[in-house]
This record gives C-alpha cells, structure tokens and sequence, in this order.
C-alpha cells in the first residue's frame, strides 16, 4: 500500500506517540492497534490527540488505570475477556469506557490462541532445504 507508515511504540512511550501524531498533517488517517497496556494507553493517546479514525484495543489490563476516553475517535473495537481467570488473573478482561466503543467478547485468552494457531501451522509445514 503507498503512502503507509507503520510505527511500534512501547506502552509507556504513549506520549510520543501523540507527539508524532500530531506532527502528521490534517487529513491523516490514524489507527492506532494496542495490546494489553497498549490497549488502555490508546485511550490516553486518542484523549491527546485531535482525531484518529480508530483504535483496536486487544484485551486490555486490569491492572492499570481506566481512564474514560474523551477524545475524537471514529470508531473503537475493543476485543476483551469478560473472565478474568481465563487471562492469567485479569490481564486482558478490563472493558474500556467511553462512548462509540463497539465490545467483542473473547471466551478464550488471545495469547493462547495464537501460540494453538501457531503450533498447529508450524505441524503442518514441513521444513525445506535452502
């Protein structure tokens, strides 16, 4: 795709993040994907930022503020689990607050999921010679 940027920030680098977003020119198409902390800090950047268009936030922790979301954002889909057991004590189960946040309930720990779906592709690959 012409004209994408992809930047990776660790979750306490939220700040720079919004520093570099709002360096980028009006009109700029924002998505802003973040995992466990990332997930609960793409509410502090979307509270600090102008606009994003959207945020994916994949199972956000318990274990860190739930600061209500105040900021501009077309649309926020947030996948969480409603049992806190299921994501090694509740990593993964915190339901952000805020308006336009459309809720997917994962029954399952997405960590998990991944390393079953990883496991079982890598078994069907056979190794090759290079």
């Amino acid at each position: 795709m012409p004209d994408v940027k992809v930047a990776t920030y660790w979750h306490p680098e939220w700040s720079s993040l919004v520093d570099d977003i709002n360096r980028l020119p009006e009109g700029t198409h924002i998505l802003v994907i973040g995992y466990s902390f990332g997930a609960n800090n793409a509410v502090l950047v979307a509270n600090n930022c102008n606009y994003i268009d959207s945020i994916i936030a994949l199972q956000p922790s318990i274990f860190t503020s739930n600061t209500a979301l105040t900021g501009n954002v077309g649309r926020i889909i947030e996948i969480y689990n409603p049992n806190p057991w299921m994501t090694f004590g509740g990593m993964g189960s915190q339901k952000l607050v805020g308006p336009n946040i459309e809720y997917i309930t994962n029954n399952e720990n997405l960590s998990q999921n991944c390393l079953k779906r990883i496991t079982r592709q890598a078994s069907w690959t056979k190794p090759r010679k290079f």
